[in-house]
């Protein structure tokens, strides 16, 4: 069978290692961390429905719980918009045993190598030929690229690829996340988990959550750039806002890079295939993108076995993940990208009057659209009428969300470059 590598253990490439070598495919993994090293140490969000689908097991349950409720909490303001979970769509999963399960699933069925970094690709005649490791060329029918946000190997990618090289800065979150230990002399009994929309007036969020009675988990999370005094400013406020917070940080205490926009418009070239961060597949609100790697991984394992590694064919990959997922991250990504931009007491009136509502954000953080059917547009224009302009500028924002979504489900069926460089200069005309 034919030679697949695959660029980093993360979730979606892990994935599509265990589903290709399973088929016979003869697939190796480079990773360039040590294994005890492998995925951070915290918990994130997953729909379980995704396991069942793949037909892969969930993890011991000691190593996830329901979904908490999330209470939002907008700029400047202590008014909480209240999002309930009934643990049955999402869960709180351990990423650390989540990466150890799949690589033992996929450990009979392809080579892993630990503490390997891949050097770079090899071009040859236009086309990805395989990797330089430790100074050896290993030639690859595909290699698969699940190397993260900012990707090297992406960004070295011959120009008649038409993908697109690196992120703008606004389009990453730069996420510090710490836990901390609990004070046990303080209680609290409501708003366990709290999320601060442009936290202090700043470009991101905030979040405390309490998922143990030991420990309290912080992320402070902003586009472009992250400096010291930024994390020290806004950590001293979440410790105001939340006093049970103490000053022990228990684990992690880590920078990470997340993609926070919608999916690579283009994900596969000549012997080349991006999949997770590699090609943006988080959702952009919160930057959850465990279910829709997993997703990924399936899909281009089943592309591949169906049809081969040609890129005519790896093209289908795409379309199919577009109109399971990434068409309506592509939605979602307008709303973010207005919030991000809006005057924080635009985000405060929105909120404090309901015309956001608990619906609201609970589809936006599920990845889903948000809906404004008239006879729900008329309740808002009731709650914000004296700000008219704001509301028709949000339903307008909320419009293009359905332009945006529709726009993405109108990817080329077939691989032709013409029709998707078309396609492309449409879809970025809703984020210039």
């Amino acid at each position: 069978m034919e030679k697949i590598i695959v660029i980093g253990a993360g979730i979606g490439g892990l994935a599509s290692a265990y589903f290709l070598g399973k088929a016979g495919f003869n697939v190796e993994v480079f990773e360039k961390e040590k294994e005890e090293n492998l995925a951070y140490d915290w918990h994130d969000d997953v729909a379980p429905d995704i396991f069942q689908r793949l037909s892969i097991p969930l993890p011991d349950k000691k190593f996830y719980f329901p979904k908490h409720d999330w209470s939002f909490v907008p700029p400047h303001s202590k008014y909480y918009v209240a999002v309930h979970s009934t643990g049955e769509r999402d869960i709180s999963i351990d990423r650390k045993e989540l990466s150890r399960m799949l690589v033992e699933l996929a450990k009979p069925y392809a080579k892993i190598n630990f503490g390997t970094a891949v050097q770079s690709l090899i071009i040859k005649d236009g086309s990805v030929a395989g990797v330089k490791v430790e100074g050896n060329k290993k030639s690859a029918s595909l290699v698969i690229d699940s190397s993260g946000a900012l990707s090297p190997f992406r960004k070295s990618l011959p120009d008649s690829f038409m993908i697109e090289k690196e992120p703008r800065p606004d389009e990453v979150f730069y996420a510090y996340r710490g836990f901390y230990e609990r004070l046990k002399d303080i209680e609290v009994k409501e708003h366990t988990h709290k999320v601060y929309l442009r936290h202090l007036g700043e470009k991101g969020i905030s979040w405390c959550r309490r998922d143990s009675a030991d420990q309290a988990d912080i992320l402070i999370g902003r586009v472009d750039k992250l400096e010291k005094s930024v994390i020290d400013n806004a950590l001293n406020e979440l410790k105001k806002d939340n006093p049970d917070v103490g000053e022990k940080v228990v684990k992690a205490g880590r920078i990470c890079v997340i993609p926070v926009r919608y999916p690579l418009l283009k994900m596969v070239g000549d012997g080349y295939a991006a999949i997770g961060d590699a090609a943006f597949m988080t959702i952009p609100m919160l930057g959850s993108g465990i279910a829709s790697s997993l997703l990924a991984g399936f899909l281009l394992a089943d592309t591949v076995i169906k049809g081969g590694t040609k890129v005519d064919n790896l093209w289908n990959y795409q379309v199919r993940f577009f109109h399971e997922a990434g068409a309506k991250h592509m939605g979602v990504d307008v709303l973010k990208r207005w919030m991000l931009k809006a005057e924080s007491q635009d985000i405060k009136f929105l909120f404090e009057r309901k015309v956001i509502s608990q619906t609201d954000m609970e589809r936006a953080g599920s990845g889903n659209l948000v809906k404004m059917p008239f006879k729900e547009l008329l309740k808002k224009v009731a709650a914000g009428y004296s700000r008219l302009g704001l509301l028709l500028r949000l339903k307008k924002v909320i419009k293009n969300m359905q332009k945006a979504v529709e726009c993405g489900l109108e990817i080329p069926q077939t691989y032709d470059m013409e029709a998707i460089k078309l396609w492309q200069s449409r879809v970025k005309k809703f984020y210039e």
